[in-house]
């Protein structure tokens, strides 16, 4: 077994006794086999007897087959993480469990977990821990208060006590959409830790103003218009009447000479976090080869571009048979991106569909400018005499995009895996083998629980979605320790449509998580026209070099 490295080393001295861990490593530095060495130092210690993993599904499964097997071969073990059988304990051993987060969003089983975990000296793992992002969920409100003794009155917790020894958060994207997402995480590791509910922290972060909708007053964070309007009034009574915004916050927008986001006190939440977490970032810790962004525009064919902007402006189009329609705000950037993507979806979908619909409930456009520009970009990477590593991976917000790549590949006689939440041709293990030149797969089934930085180092965005966690975990396929190349990222972007806005917001997001983990990064957030107006180092035809 190889030993730890400096970074995981200095981890488990600053936690083997500690009872509240945060850890912040990169994806592919081995926050795993770190936690596992603290359960380990923690077993023989006679602090606990009992691990509970609660990971994704998936990854749970993981844990039990894989991480644990590897890393704890010398510790006497029990692993448990098939469902829907009891749960066990044997005396002088350390009893591991792992199980899906989704157990906790249902009644038949979560309880089960509960009562183990608490009747034992257990050691809880929260792995991709921002799972619980949202405080109201069901979910997250067992994960946070179930394992604990809890005083209320009505509603109001007043007292909340962890029953467990120690607990464990872990993730490489603490802060994925903002300051937010820190709060239930710590609270699951320590009630109270900022000193304020959820709404305090809140206020505390986040800069709002008030709106009225069909009567009920909505708190909404300040984008720059706003400040712009609020900075504008004479006083803070006028700001208050028009835009309901508190004191503080009017006070914080004066003192801006120019906005500087919808969130405030960030050096203050950095500061709290770092107490007691530990961020590791991969360059700093394993020798790593670089990477490279580029960023390709392209423009939509002419009945596409029509389409889209009567979509955009009217909410409601009609391509060949197919009407389509919007609802909702939500609901129209979705069907943006899928015209931007050469796609209609029916207008017949049910709710649960419009988001990933089925590829026989689609109409595609004559023209498809992502698939001819893909066509020559696979053949550039694939088709290299003397090197093994030129396999590559093309990723996809949406399954009838990986289908229509999957498609038009074959009939260009590339052995193609498909990965996506409808279809599967071939197997992952199989692309690892070498049996497959190119894997075409859904974000969501690709952004977990897969090593492929041995075998792949060129991947291809065709679609993005709005979730940085996703995007830096699909990126962590490839990039992560093993990796002996060069990682080549390539993202396809449709001119003026949302693909624009998706990459934008993405790159504001990652921005502010490097902000939070890097006291060196000084622009927090840029505007998304700053970053479309940057002068970019061109390292190919149509190829734009970026920081993403």
């Amino acid at each position: 077994m190889n030993n730890p490295y400096k970074h995981q080393e200095i981890a488990l001295e600053r936690y083997r006794d500690k009872a509240e861990i945060p850890l912040f490593f990169d994806p592919g530095t081995g926050k795993t086999r770190t936690a596992l060495l603290i359960a380990e130092a923690k077993f023989k210690a006679g602090q606990i007897d009992a691990v509970l993993v609660i990971a994704p599904n998936g990854v749970h499964k993981q844990w039990a087959v894989e991480e644990v097997p590897k890393w704890l071969s010398h510790v006497d073990t029990t692993v448990q993480w098939r469902k829907n059988k009891k749960l066990f304990f044997v005396e002088r051993k350390l009893n591991i469990v792992c199980t899906n987060i989704e157990q906790f969003s249902t009644k038949e089983r979560y309880l089960d977990y509960v009562n183990w975990a608490t009747s034992h000296k257990t050691f809880i793992i929260l792995d991709e821990a921002t799972r619980i992002k949202n405080p109201k969920a069901i979910r997250t409100q067992r994960l946070l208060y179930e394992f604990n003794t809890v005083v209320r009155r009505g509603k109001t917790i007043l007292k909340s006590e962890p029953k467990t020894v120690a607990r464990a958060i872990l993730t490489g994207t603490p802060v994925t959409n903002g300051p937010f997402d820190v709060w239930p995480m710590f609270e699951f590791l320590r009630p109270g830790y900022f000193g304020v509910n959820w709404y305090g922290f809140q206020n505390r972060y986040g800069m709002f103003h008030a709106i009225q909708v069909n009567g009920r007053v909505i708190r909404i964070l300040i984008n720059e218009d706003a400040w712009s309007q609020i900075r504008n009034c004479t006083s803070f009574e006028m700001a208050n009447a028009l835009y309901g915004v508190s004191l503080s916050t009017y006070d914080t927008i004066r003192a801006q000479d120019h906005y500087e986001g919808p969130f405030r006190n960030v050096d203050s939440l950095r500061d709290k976090m770092l107490e007691i977490a530990m961020f590791v970032r991969i360059e700093d810790c394993i020798d790593m080869p670089d990477r490279t962004y580029n960023r390709k525009l392209l423009d939509m064919s002419a009945e596409q571009s029509r389409v889209y902007h009567e979509m955009e402006l009217y909410f409601i189009t009609q391509y060949k048979d197919e009407k389509v329609e919007a609802k909702s705000k939500l609901t129209a950037y979705i069907r943006l991106q899928q015209i931007a993507s050469g796609f209609v979806s029916s207008e017949q979908l049910p709710e649960s569909e419009v988001e990933d619909p089925p590829p026989n409930k689609i109409t595609w456009f004559d023209d498809q400018p992502k698939i001819d520009q893909l066509l020559c970009d696979v053949e550039e990477i694939t088709d290299v005499e003397g090197i093994t590593n030129n396999q590559v991976i093309i990723v996809c917000h949406f399954s009838a995009e990986a289908e229509r790549i999957y498609d038009a590949l074959t009939a260009e006689g590339y052995k193609v895996c498909l990965q996506t939440g409808w279809k599967k041709v071939g197997s992952i293990d199989g692309f690892k083998r070498g049996d497959y030149k190119v894997m075409v797969a859904n974000i969501r089934v690709i952004s977990m629980g897969f090593n492929l930085q041995e075998h792949c180092n060129h991947m291809i965005f065709y679609s993005n979605t709005f979730s940085l966690e996703d995007r830096i975990q699909v990126e962590a396929r490839i990039y992560r320790a093993g990796q002996a190349h060069p990682c080549i990222y390539l993202d396809y972007v449709m001119k003026d449509t949302i693909d624009m806005k998706v990459y934008a917001a993405l790159k504001q997001k990652k921005q502010l998580a490097d902000y939070i983990r890097d006291t060196s990064v000084e622009d927090m957030l840029t505007k998304p026209d700053e970053i479309f107006n940057e002068e970019y180092t061109i390292t190919a035809v149509d190829g734009e070099v970026v920081i993403f």
